[in-house]
């Protein structure tokens, strides 16, 4: 996918799931036009699968594989074209993991939503979450948010990181290999995080 100087959103390749956003699951081979999207967009970040925008309105708009409830409409079917999440504006900036979604508000508050069986959501559970759920400690305070696969992490306003979800390698960083469902500090970086 492209963001363009006008705000628009063009995509291309694999579309069997309708990440091209173009109201269609043919494969494009060429830059196409995301439905509805020809100006607004400031953002753009991608996952396996699913595509999410974020508008200069501060919204949020998603499309792509929606198995797991990652578009955050409320739904698990995927959505062809550009779709509201449920959230209006305040959303700054937005990480996508392999099916999982999250949004960091202009509060420093963050959101996830999405699949949700290692935790990554954050929400203390791990039950698939189909709409934005407050992550566990992180009303206020985060800088940055990053999602990869089925982990999350915030680099918070003092400098110190925190993360969640699978941990089967050692990736939270906490001197262990249990999961996380909520915020986990990691060992050592208390501050100087950039």
């Amino acid at each position: 996918c492209a963001l363009m100087a006008t705000g628009g959103v063009k995509c291309w390749g694999i579309n069997a799931n309708g990440q091209v956003g173009n109201n269609g699951t043919l494969d494009r081979q060429v830059p196409t036009d995301c439905v509805g999207l020809a100006a607004g967009a400031t953002a753009l970040t991608l996952g396996d699968g699913h595509v999410c925008a974020l508008m200069a309105t501060g919204a949020l708009k998603c499309w792509g594989l929606g198995n797991r409830g990652q578009i955050g409409n409320n739904g698990t079917l995927d959505r062809q074209v550009p779709t509201d999440v449920g959230i209006a504006s305040g959303v700054v900036s937005v990480a996508l993991g392999d099916e999982h979604t999250c949004a960091l508000f202009d509060t420093g508050g963050v959101k996830c939503w999405g699949r949700n069986d290692h935790g990554q959501v954050g929400n203390n559970s791990t039950l698939n979450r189909q709409v934005p759920t407050d992550v566990v400690g992180l009303a206020a305070g985060v800088a940055k948010i990053y999602a990869k696969h089925q982990q999350t992490c915030a680099i918070l306003d003092t400098g110190a990181v925190k993360c969640w979800g699978l941990n089967g390698r050692g990736q939270i960083g906490n001197n262990g290999t249990l999961d996380r469902q909520v915020p986990t500090d990691v060992t050592g970086l208390g501050s100087g995080v950039t």
